[in-house]
């Protein structure tokens, strides 16, 4: 048994638990809503790693330079490393086997420089530093276990790959071309060596070399460039969405000032209707008629309910959300008070306030006890900082990945309302934490520091 080619198949293993640590644990939350148990989670870790032992064959076996020899190997890798991911990550299958696709890649391309001529002197031990024979094939594994290291690390860490979550037509295509370049560089390499290696030039070192690393930096760059455009698209609809929301208490905000004025004057018309049929004559139909403006009078009472924060556009996005609110039976009590709070343009107030309320309400909304349907929201100046939490009870689990709070909606925009006030506490260099207690309550905490 070659024990070289065993520490080289532990080696590559290790390197490829390090070329997926950036991608975080899928949890089965996100695809059927049920949560794997720890115990599962480890089995599907230990499967993971276990599922590599089927590639020491590869390691221990030489095969000739055939193109179906050489496919042969591509598919069982490509295999064993979509696997790896899948079990080990809990991805989905397709982003299982375009993730396992571009790990095959950025092996082959460190595989591929030590195929070509003066580089598999190195491999094969045939370049020499120093007299003793066992010094220089240390050197030459330090080397070559180096370099694959150093492709593998930046690859992983270059290419966004927690970002991956659905596969589109343009990523399919660009795996197929790069993974059947690649395979081509491969199988050319290896006729290559049938040659002397002394009778080859230095040309055919450099021009594949050159090849693979073109290979990996296109892979590296249009990755990079669909993440980015996603970003870009998110901050365009968080910017609609935050247009949106300052549209609408805008509006809002005038028409509740239109509303209290008809208010206040319908009721003073009532008080005066009531006043009159007291001094007037008795008749049959005046308890009746009094009762009837009793009646309407109790239905304008809700509308007395004034919210006044300090902030005319924020009084009318809250009261618009308790309106909302209270169709579903949810109580939404209020403590905010934002005088002198001038620094923060009205649109970002309205995407913190809106968000964050939105996300509240659609969690009371699946709580089944009415009287837990209740939101408690809470603004105010706290040591130089403006400090906003909002309180509401929900039922369920909520489930976390390293502090992130994740959701079971699914597309490419879920989660867009929290990363929408995110973005707008960043802009005023402020925080936002969340945090849960043992009586399902959750509390999202916003604070941003006032300008000195």
């Amino acid at each position: 048994m070659d024990l070289t080619q065993i520490f080289n198949f532990l080696i590559d293993v290790l390197f490829l638990y390090i070329f997926f640590l950036p991608v975080q644990d899928h949890d089965d939350a996100l695809h059927s809503r049920k949560k794997l148990s720890p115990f599962r989670k480890n089995l599907r870790k230990i499967i993971a790693f276990a599922l590599q032992l089927f590639l020491l064959p590869l390691y221990l076996t030489y095969m000739p330079a055939d193109p179906g020899i050489i496919t042969l190997r591509f598919a069982a890798r490509l295999l064993i490393y979509s696997l790896f991911v899948y079990f080990d990550k809990q991805t989905t299958p397709e982003i299982a086997f375009y993730l396992g696709a571009i790990a095959w890649i950025t092996f082959a391309v460190q595989n591929n420089m030590f195929q070509t001529p003066q580089f598999y002197r190195i491999h094969i031990n045939e370049t020499h530093y120093l007299t003793d024979p066992m010094l220089n094939q240390l050197l030459n594994r330090i080397l070559e276990y180096t370099s694959e290291a150093v492709i593998i690390i930046l690859s992983s860490k270059m290419i966004p790959l927690n970002e991956i979550h659905f596969m589109v037509p343009e990523r399919i295509f660009m795996i197929s071309t790069l993974c059947m370049l690649t395979l081509y560089i491969k199988y050319s390499l290896n006729l290559l060596l049938l040659s002397p290696i002394s009778s080859l030039p230095k040309e055919l070192t450099t021009y594949p070399v050159l090849m693979q690393m073109l290979i990996l930096a296109f892979l590296i760059m249009f990755e990079r460039y669909l993440y980015h455009r996603r970003l870009r698209e998110e901050s365009r609809l968080q910017e609609t969405i935050a247009r949106n929301i300052y549209a609408n208490a805008v509006a809002h905000q005038k028409a509740q000032e239109d509303l209290r004025v008809l208010h206040h004057d319908m009721k003073n018309h009532l008080i005066a209707l009531q006043g009159l049929m007291k001094g007037s004559e008795p008749s049959e139909g005046a308890p009746a008629a009094e009762r009837y403006i009793s009646l309407m009078m109790d239905k304008l009472a809700p509308f007395e309910t004034i919210i006044e924060t300090g902030n005319p556009v924020l009084n009318g996005l809250l009261s618009e959300k308790v309106r909302i609110a209270r169709l579903d039976n949810i109580e939404i009590s209020t403590s905010v008070d934002f005088r002198g709070v001038g620094f923060i343009e009205n649109m970002d107030i309205c995407t913190i306030f809106g968000n964050a309320l939105d996300n509240a309400m659609e969690a009371s909304r699946k709580v089944t006890d009415p009287e837990l349907r209740s939101i408690l929201v809470k603004a105010g100046c706290i040591s130089d900082n403006l400090t906003i939490t909002f309180t509401n009870y929900y039922e369920g689990t909520l489930h976390e990945n390293r502090g992130v709070l994740l959701t079971i909606k699914t597309g490419a925009f879920h989660g867009i309302g929290l990363k929408s006030i995110e973005r707008s506490v960043a802009k005023y260099h402020g925080t936002m934490i969340h945090h849960t207690d043992q009586f399902h309550n959750f509390t999202l905490t916003i604070r941003i520091p006032f300008p000195e």
